[in-house]
């Protein structure tokens, strides 16, 4: 299969598939109904595990996250906004606004949970071969495999951190006293 954003008169510019094992080109999903734009601009699409994650208009000026396996059904809303984010297998860690969010994209039908609803923007996230890493701007330091029972507060007051090798950070604490 293939992505691609398709523009005509009567749906606008829209998300559409290519499926070459079936000879097929179709609409996947009017995303603004009518004539607007549900893929204008900066859609900042990428696949995770066959599923192609993107942002679409859902209204003249809001735009969403949404994951997609091709089909209409198959093609929902899991996020309000997309900044840093990591793909763990199936899973999508992600930050949504100013909470950390993951959607697990098995099955036909995306499960999203909210792990960090924090109260300060998320500055960087790094992940490794199973587990996501994010720093917030209020210093705190987290890990994640994509579940609520497995993310986890690493330290408070964090300056910076890098991800070094798999299950290896380094990062410098800011002196409180």
């Amino acid at each position: 299969k293939a992505f691609f954003s398709v523009s005509d008169s009567t749906n606008g510019a829209e998300l559409w598939v290519a499926d070459f094992t079936a000879n097929t080109f179709t609409l996947v999903k009017d995303i603004l109904t009518g004539s607007g734009s549900g893929l204008s601009g900066d859609v900042g699409a990428f696949m995770v595990n066959g599923k192609l994650v993107f942002k679409a208009y859902t209204s003249a000026t809001q735009q969403n996250l949404f994951v997609s396996n091709g089909t209409s059904a198959g093609t929902v809303q899991i996020g309000s906004s997309l900044g840093a984010y990591a793909a763990l297998g199936d899973v999508l860690v992600f930050a949504d606004g100013n909470s950390i969010s993951a959607a697990n994209l098995s099955g036909s039908s995306p499960v999203k949970v909210e792990l960090v609803n924090a109260s300060s923007a998320v500055l960087k996230m790094q992940s490794d071969s199973d587990q996501a890493f994010f720093s917030l701007a209020n210093g705190d330091l987290y890990a994640t495999k994509g579940t609520t029972a497995t993310t986890v507060k690493l330290a408070s007051s964090v300056k910076n951190f890098k991800m070094v090798a798999d299950n290896a950070l380094y990062f410098v604490v800011t002196n409180t006293q």
